[in-house]
């Protein structure tokens, strides 16, 4: 049986921590960075708000692959 090797386009989406009134108006890499993690997905995405660091950090949302 013959082999292939297969190739992909996978998204890395960078995750950070930002403190900000409106999130409408936050830059693509403002913050605190948390790390990455690998998607297939597209678009931007904002979780929140949050009324403390802690429970930002506490969110599944904040959940990240590497750093």
């Amino acid at each position: 049986m013959p082999f292939f090797i297969t190739k992909y386009a996978r998204k890395t989406w960078s995750v950070y921590l930002v403190e900000a009134e409106d999130p409408e108006k936050i830059s693509s890499d403002e913050g605190e960075y948390l790390g990455f993690f690998d998607d297939d997905g597209d678009g931007y995405e904002t979780a929140g708000p949050f009324a403390t660091r802690e429970e930002a950090l506490a969110s599944p949302d904040a959940w990240v692959e590497g750093r």
